[in-house]
């Protein structure tokens, strides 16, 4: 892996987020100023569904797979929550029928909110987000580095040959966007902090964990937590090889 090029060490965060609820169905909510001179102007702005906002942002910043971990992303989705229930919202009544029955009295009254404001609140909270991140890398780093320990404790070191990277698979359009998104996390980790301290043999279990990962919708989903999901991959990884190693040693007790 060490023939790609090293691109900037920035992997996108939070503004995946912003890029997410821009795609959203889009309301224009239109209103008639007149201005000074008297002249007529017609004005819009964008707003989203509140609850479709909701339940794409509690989805992108919540992460299962740290439960016990950390509670640092469930603290941030507690402040963005909060954030976004403060903006003003605009009630509107949507025909669900319409387009079907054109006599229909039944409505449902929706809350949207202002595209403009979701995108301020996002990157209002963009350094926390970032700042959250890097925390959450480096202590799984130390965990990593512990394990190791304990690895090595019951086991020698030996290093795995690292394998070529194997073709992605899924639709043609998510091979080449995981194909980019995985090219990216692999030039990260090559030029980032976080494995200075990473011995060869934790090196080829960091190669050897990408490797697995062929399935070109993981790259994609996990686009905005990349680092984390690949180094709690190596930290299961080393859980799977100290178990292996401490069943023969229990049975010759």
């Amino acid at each position: 892996m060490s023939d790609l090029p090293h691109p900037p060490l920035v992997l996108p965060g939070i503004e995946l987020l912003e890029q997410k609820i821009s795609r959203l169905p889009i309301k224009k909510f239109k209103w008639d100023p007149t201005n000074s001179l008297g002249s007529y102007l017609e004005m819009s702005v964008d707003m989203v569904n509140i609850e479709e906002v909701m339940k794409l942002s509690k989805a992108f910043i919540l992460d299962k797979n740290l439960g016990g971990i950390t509670v640092l992303f469930q603290r941030f989705w507690q402040r963005f929550e909060g954030e976004i229930n403060q903006l003003p919202t605009k009630n509107f009544k949507i025909d669900p029928f319409h387009g079907f029955n054109q006599s229909a009295t039944l409505f449902v009254q929706e809350v949207y909110v202002e595209l403009k404001d979701i995108q301020t609140t996002i990157r209002k909270l963009g350094p926390v987000w970032t700042a959250i991140e890097q925390a959450t890398s480096v202590l799984l780093s130390e965990v990593i580095l512990t394990k190791e320990r304990q690895v090595l404790e019951v086991m020698d070191s030996p290093i795995q040959e690292t394998l070529p990277l194997p073709p992605l698979m899924g639709k043609k359009d998510e091979i080449k966007r995981g194909r980019e998104i995985r090219d990216q996390a692999i030039a990260y980790f090559q030029g980032s902090e976080l494995c200075t301290d990473w011995s060869p043999f934790l090196r080829s279990r960091l190669d050897t964990a990408i490797s697995q990962v062929d399935n070109a919708s993981w790259w994609i989903e996990n686009e905005h937590r990349l680092v984390r999901g690949i180094l709690l991959k190596v930290s299961l990884s080393l859980d799977e090889l100290y178990c292996h190693h401490l069943e023969p040693i229990q049975l010759a007790h």
